[in-house]
């Protein structure tokens, strides 16, 4: 074994990652597409509680039993982080990822930036596109294989949570409205995290449009529901992307998201497959 290979072994390559389901299932991907370039790296899962709300790991399921993984408690150090504290981890950020002691990939070609002696990447969603085979082991964990077409002809998937509290960032009501009647004034289940918020404002629609049902289900099974459907309107959210994407891969029906997202999902989705991709409005 020469020094390079010896100090691959020994270095392991830890994916940081912040946020919710989405996030974490980005990271898993991004690490998995890592052990295919890099066969003779270990992999660490971080998953930081830290951001605008406190984090849990959501995606334990799913992670490779060949997997390290392990949590960062940071919530709380976020907040209370002085100006001169966030200075200095800024400067000696520069200096590491100059170094590549840590990188940041933003797009497939980055890749060449990790070293045999590179210990830290965050696993964020930037213009990575997984490969077809990792995509495949996700929607596999997902249980995607087992759902059925059309199970749910007509979904809208809307993101609130948090979002309602900053009265910023979520989609507007009407765009959503105006989509959902091209394709039919009834029948709608709408999948989101706050069913009386999104009640509220899609009911108050003046193309009368009904939107039959409205479930808080879980991040996984958010997914299959708006895997199996034939319409599927997404928002701004990353389990929507998610679904795109895997919707895109498996040649599902028509999907919509909204124009804001098209130049961040362009570096990720399957252009091949992209003609049943649509923006709105």
């Amino acid at each position: 074994m020469n020094a390079l290979s010896n100090l691959k072994a020994k270095i392991p390559l830890k994916i940081h990652c912040w946020g919710g389901f989405g996030s974490q299932l980005n990271a898993l991907g991004f690490a998995l597409e890592l052990t295919k370039r890099f066969q003779n790296r270990r992999i660490i899962l971080v998953f930081h509680t830290g951001g605008v709300t406190r984090r849990d790991v959501e995606i334990q399921d799913l992670i490779p039993c060949s997997f390290s993984w392990e949590i960062v408690d940071d919530y709380v150090d976020n907040l209370n982080f002085s100006t001169n504290i966030r200075k200095t981890r800024k400067f000696l950020s520069k200096i590491l990822l100059f170094l590549r002691i840590i990188v940041t990939p933003s797009e497939n070609s980055d890749f060449v930036k990790i070293k045999p002696w590179t210990f830290s990447a965050r696993g964020h969603y930037a213009q990575i596109r997984l490969s077809p085979s990792v995509l495949s082991e996700l929607a596999l964990g997902l249980g995607l294989s087992e759902v059925g077409h059309h199970d749910t002809p007509l979904v809208v998937h809307y993101r609130l949570g948090d979002l309602l509290a900053l009265e910023k960032g979520f989609t507007e009501s009407d765009e959503i409205c105006k989509v959902a009647h091209r394709f039919g004034r009834s029948g709608w289940l709408v999948l989101t995290d706050s069913p009386a918020e999104a009640s509220g404002k899609l009911r108050k629609n003046t193309l009368n449009v009904k939107f039959d049902r409205f479930l808080n289900l879980s991040p996984k099974e958010v997914i299959q529901v708006g895997f199996s459907s034939e319409i599927f309107i997404g928002t701004t959210s990353k389990i929507s992307i998610w679904i795109a994407i895997f919707r895109i891969s498996a040649n599902r029906g028509l999907t919509f998201l909204p124009y804001e997202m098209q130049e961040a999902t362009s570096g990720i989705l399957p252009i091949d497959k992209s003609y049943g991709l649509k923006f709105y409005p």
